[in-house]
Formats: C-alpha cells, sequence, structure tokens
C-alpha cells in the first residue's frame, strides 16, 4: 500500500474489521491492493489522511484505538451508523481534528 505511514495504514485496516467492514454498503475497494487515499470515504492531502467520511455505511461495532494513529486527521463523519461503545480517547492524539460527527450512533463519552 503505497504513500501512507504504517500507522495509517494500520488504523484503516482496524477501522474496517473493528467495524464489520464486510457488510458496509461501500466497501468494495478497502483492503484492495488500490492505494488506501482512493478506499471509499478516505481523502489524502500529500500522502496522508486527511478525512475520513463513512456516513451511513453500515458501520458496527466500537472504534479501534487505533483511529487515533491517523495524526493528519482533520474531518471524521461516521454519522448514521450502528457504531457502539465509548469514543476512544486516542481520538485526543488528533490534534488536526476540526470537524467530528458520530451523530445517529450508539457512541457514548464525551470527546477528548
Amino acid at each position: 500500500m503505497p504513500g501512507l505511514s504504517p500507522g495509517e495504514e494500520q488504523a484503516l485496516i482496524a477501522l474496517f474489521r473493528r467495524c464489520d467492514g464486510e457488510a458496509w454498503e461501500r466497501s468494495a475497494s478497502w483492503l484492495s491492493d488500490a492505494d488506501p487515499c482512493t478506499w471509499e470515504g478516505v481523502t489524502c492531502e500529500r500522502g496522508r489522511v486527511t478525512g475520513l467520511r463513512l456516513p451511513r455505511n453500515h458501520l458496527r461495532g466500537t472504534l479501534p484505538a487505533e483511529i487515533g494513529l491517523l495524526a493528519y486527521l482533520g474531518d471524521l463523519d461516521l454519522s448514521g451508523n450502528a457504531l457502539t461503545g465509548a469514543l476512544p480517547v486516542d481520538l485526543g492524539n488528533l490534534l488536526n481534528l476540526d470537524t467530528v460527527d458520530p451523530s445517529d450512533n450508539d457512541l457514548h463519552g464525551a470527546l477528548p
């Protein structure tokens, strides 16, 4: 997988696996040999993940702690899914995070 740091790649793969990626409505490109920056819902700038927009995409389960490895993430939209559990404290590592939409899930806890 060209371009991304190992941590960013690990975070995307963990999200797919932990949130039942096989059942997502839009997941065809995920975990393929394609550049992860071309995966559905992933936005990159200069080889870094800057956006993750997966609204109403049938994500379910809990968010992985590895999401905190997306150091350049500025936009996170996970609205309208079936995510459960606490928001990972690792979101506090995302110093560039400007927009977060976890609405219409069963997530709890404060945004760090």
